[in-house]
């Protein structure tokens, strides 16, 4: 895989907000739309090292996996730990008391450093809390797709990467890393997309005989490529975290197919005006007797993986 080292450079954020403040004749930056994030992005990703701790074949499964679906509301947010690893895949919306809870959790499980830290596109419901966690931990690799944004989080976001030298790797279809003894390979995004759900990082994680898919908001369009790049038993995968809230953008009747997980969990907030997870989705799940999971009415799962066989506790049963 290549892990590229970004060079962030974090006066060209300065060099921007003289120009905007030389030419409007302001002093207050109220907006970062002049900011120029692809050409940060590209900075970003523009050093290529080693593959020192990357597998190129699933590892045994010597422990415990243990993933924490954390509920975040209508947000998203996943605690991944192995014996001597950590991992979070996305860290919720702007809601500080949904950070402050994200914070406490991972502190709880005895969490103080993120070998990986995973922001699978960069929507505020996924990246919310990503400044205050990445400074509040020691955040070692993040991995983010190559799909900028014009948003004040997204820039914070950038600049808290920066401020902590966090290692930043492209997430995209093809490439693969070690996380404790398991295998991530990461499936999509699968070449440019052009909207941010659709960028969405997504991960199939192998732990001894049991596979997890993780999709972000993945709709039907990286689905759809997905398909075409993956043979079906590439995609087999035991438990699904259920693409986009459980949208019917999302969650194709193919993919599922391809996927046909044994679980899944949907991460939704409690009446949400999305009407999120959609009935169509809830129906596809029921007629594929795929046992699922919701936030709003589950809160918290915890599954556990000892190599052979998954234990499920949700908050609420």
């Amino acid at each position: 895989m290549k892990n590229k080292k970004r060079r962030f450079v974090k006066s060209l954020l300065s060099v921007a907000f003289l120009l905007i403040v030389s030419l409007l004749g302001t002093f207050v930056l109220s907006s970062c739309d002049n900011i120029d994030f692809d050409s940060i992005l590209n900075d970003i990703f523009a050093d290529e090292e080693g593959k020192d701790s990357l597998y190129d074949e699933v590892p045994v499964a010597s422990g415990n996996l243990n993933i924490h679906f954390i509920d975040v509301g209508q947000a998203d947010c996943t605690l991944l730990m192995t014996e001597n690893a950590n991992m979070l895949i996305d860290t919720g919306d702007l809601d500080d008391t949904y950070t402050e809870k994200i914070i406490s959790y991972l502190k709880a499980q005895g969490v103080n450093k993120l070998d990986y830290l995973v922001l699978t596109h960069p929507d505020s419901d996924h990246i919310g809390g990503a400044p205050e966690i990445i400074n509040e931990f020691e955040v070692v690799n993040c991995i983010l797709p190559d799909f900028a944004k014009t948003t004040k989080i997204y820039e914070n976001t950038l600049e808290a990467l920066e401020d902590n030298e966090v290692n930043v790797i492209e997430g995209k279809s093809g490439e693969s890393f070690g996380f404790g003894d398991t295998l991530c390979n990461m499936l999509a995004p699968v070449g440019a997309m052009n909207t941010s759900n659709n960028s969405s990082v997504v991960i199939k994680l192998t732990h001894g005989e049991n596979t997890f898919m993780f999709v972000g908001d993945a709709e039907e369009e990286s689905e759809e490529k997905i398909l075409e790049t993956y043979n079906a038993s590439d995609l087999k995968s035991d438990f699904l975290k259920a693409g986009h809230h459980g949208s019917s953008t999302s969650s194709t009747v193919e993919f599922l197919d391809a996927v046909s997980p044994t679980y899944a969990y949907i991460p939704c907030g409690k009446d949400n005006k999305y009407g999120h997870p959609h009935n169509e989705t809830i129906d596809k799940f029921e007629d594929r007797g795929i046992e699922y999971y919701r936030a709003d009415i589950n809160g918290t799962l915890i599954v556990v993986s000892d190599g052979s066989k998954l234990t499920l506790t949700p908050e609420k049963p």
